[in-house]
């Protein structure tokens, strides 16, 4: 059950930065391993799309930031519960992993980001940058918490 409707529009902004991301990480490896095999041609449609990622994860942040400030402002409950509930799916992830020692970096990265969805929680932080490498976000409980598929 999505908690506030806002958590939507938080989320929108936060997922484009993460899929942004992962993009412009795939172009890194492109330009290290892809682009000296390549015709000059792939490589400008890559620095395109590049540009393209680079820009799309920006306007993110900003609508994140700025849509955060006016909630701290007229709506802190919200930014206070939005933080909450990603502290809640991080918990979820180190319960179910923290006994396996094959995830002990992962659940380290995880206690991680709780402390700084706190740091949000409490003022101090817009959002927290995810890291989906070693703490992938469960599907099912995204949409339930935020209306929206990962």
């Amino acid at each position: 059950m999505v908690e506030y409707p806002q958590f939507t529009e938080l989320e929108t902004e936060l997922r484009t930065m993460r899929r942004a991301g992962s993009g412009m990480l795939g172009g890194d490896m492109w330009e290290k391993w892809a682009s000296p095999h390549v015709s000059d041609e792939e490589n400008a449609a890559h620095d395109r799309e590049q540009a393209r990622l680079r820009a799309e994860h920006a306007d993110a942040v900003e609508r994140l930031e700025s849509r955060v400030r006016e909630l701290r402002s007229s709506a802190p409950e919200v930014v206070r519960a939005w933080a909450l509930a990603h502290f809640r799916m991080l918990a979820d992830f180190i319960n179910e992993n923290e006994a396996i020692p094959e995830s002990a970096t992962a659940v380290s990265v995880a206690q991680g980001e709780q402390r700084e969805w706190m740091r949000v929680h409490d003022g101090e932080l817009a959002y927290v940058v995810q890291n989906v490498f070693y703490v992938p976000i469960d599907a099912g409980v995204y949409e339930r918490e935020f209306g929206l598929i990962p």
